[in-house]
């Protein structure tokens, strides 16, 4: 049922940067407003957080996207699409900072490895030797490990992942298993956010990693 009054935006935005917080929203209407936010953001934004962004531009998404979705006229200035709109961009900045980082890692170690094609990249065995208390990694990051057949084995093969993996502290079996066993949520958090996966891959390691654990 919707209001007869536009619904007032929080005080703050951090009370909208998540679609399923958005009071008013079906469940339907809450998965449509994710899936216009990427689009939306390579049409009409550049790379930059939204206070980096043209205004002119702003307004052109603003306009766009009241269009593209008629039930965002319920809420005042249809905020949801600013606020989710801020979230989108703040987490797309991070991770491809992330994936540049991982990008310099991988073409350094690529040209240790040329260099010394018997032992493992040294910048690699510093980043598995800093994993902290516990973690006494054995394993030989230019080997294919269980890490990355497990990755190989998935639909669609995330070989690639295998470094990324690695470096987070996903070495061998036992780690493999230790993730499958943790909640949802600690699951998504690891993969999203340590590990820097986008939400695609993210949903698929799950999905194998349960599949895996039966």
């Amino acid at each position: 049922m919707r209001c007869n009054y536009p619904i007032p935006r929080p005080v703050h935005w951090k009370d909208s940067r998540f679609v399923s917080s958005i009071p008013g929203l079906s469940a339907e209407e809450q998965q449509e407003l994710r899936d216009a936010l990427p689009p939306a953001a390579q049409k009409h934004l550049n790379g930059g957080t939204w206070s980096m962004q043209m205004p002119e531009k702003l307004e052109t998404f603003m306009e766009e996207i009241q269009l593209k979705l008629p039930f965002l006229a319920q809420y005042e200035d249809a905020w949801p699409a600013e606020g989710c709109m801020r979230q989108y961009l703040m987490k797309r900045r991070e991770l491809e900072g992330r994936r540049r980082k991982r990008a310099a890692f991988a073409r350094a170690t690529s040209r240790s490895s040329q260099r010394d094609e018997s032992s493992a990249p040294e910048a690699l065995k510093k980043s598995l030797g800093s994993g902290g208390p516990g973690l006494n990694v054995t394993v030989n990051p230019l080997s294919t490990g269980p890490v990355q057949t497990f990755l190989q084995s998935i639909c669609p093969a995330m070989g690639e992942l295998t470094i990324v993996f690695v470096q987070g502290g996903i070495v061998d079996e036992a780690h493999l298993d230790q993730l499958g066993g943790l909640q949802k949520a600690e699951q998504l958090q690891f993969l999203r956010n340590d590990l820097g996966l986008n939400a695609f891959q993210a949903r698929v390691v799950r999905l194998a990693l349960a599949t895996r654990k039966k």
